[in-house]
């Protein structure tokens, strides 16, 4: 007959439970097993990878060539969109091969105020292309960080812009002497000194707005809700313009 008595079913129970030092180890190695797993999930996501894995497949991994294409068709296809709106329908950025007849860039306020702008037209293409009734048009999730994108064109282009127009004005204050006769000032240290402080209140900046981009509650009608998602969709816009402008300022800096 078995022993059920309590000083028997104590040690039994003790072993059925693990300790919480066991309990840790074990959420531990969990983290290191889901680790690869959400990479991989993340990776699964890019488009165009089963196209190019028959074309270079022998030669490099699918999805990342896939991650690498899609990643420049909407880096492309962004600042297409950017210079025709700001070229020839704005007409605040010159022309492109306009020769002698180029009109002079505007002033980073106007940019600034551009960028502004697209944030809610923007926001409005993104929650439109994120809608079930367009699920079914391939590729259509590339619309989201490609207007993200057009945002931070415009950022970019204004902060680029502010530069210039902060250097022209107290050149001699903040660049050092030319490197040799008839070279332009020396602005070099201020340049990187202002990219890295863009940097910097980007990255403080994103900070600020992440919470905004996943839950926004003002009420529970449908309006509420529509209206909820697009402040969602444009508070992810700032942070993807802020992310994209210091891309653009470092890029001029160091070019």
């Amino acid at each position: 007959m078995e022993d059920r008595s309590p000083t028997t079913a104590a040690p039994a129970a003790l072993a059925n439970n693990p300790s919480q030092k066991e309990k840790r180890n074990f959420a531990r190695k969990k983290e290191l097993v889901t680790l690869p797993l959400a990479v991989k999930d993340i990776l699964l996501r890019c488009k165009y990878y089963k196209l190019w894995a028959f074309i270079v497949g022998p030669l490099f991994p699918e999805r990342t060539v896939g991650c690498f294409i899609e990643g420049t068709i909407t880096y492309t296809l962004s600042k297409t969109i950017n210079d025709l709106v700001t070229s020839y329908i704005l007409d605040i950025n010159p022309r492109a091969f306009c020769g002698e007849d180029c009109k002079a860039k505007a002033s980073s306020s106007v940019f600034f105020t551009y960028a502004l702008c697209t944030l809610p037209v923007a926001a409005l293409v993104k929650r439109i292309a994120a809608s079930k009734r367009l699920s079914h048009v391939p590729s259509i999730d590339t619309v989201a960080p490609m207007v993200g994108m057009v945002v931070g064109w415009g950022a970019g282009d204004a902060f680029t812009q502010l530069l210039v127009e902060l250097k022209a004005e107290y050149s001699a204050t903040l660049c050092s002497e030319p490197l040799y006769d008839g070279a332009p000032p020396n602005c070099s240290s201020f340049n990187f000194a202002y990219a890295a402080a863009l940097t910097l209140v980007s990255a403080l900046a994103i900070a600020l707005v992440q919470p905004l981009t996943k839950s926004i509650e003002c009420g529970s009608s449908a309006v509420i809700d529509s209206l909820e998602d697009w402040l969602k969709s444009v508070w992810q816009l700032v942070s993807k313009g802020f992310a994209t402008a210091v891309m653009i300022v470092w890029n001029t800096t160091l070019s």
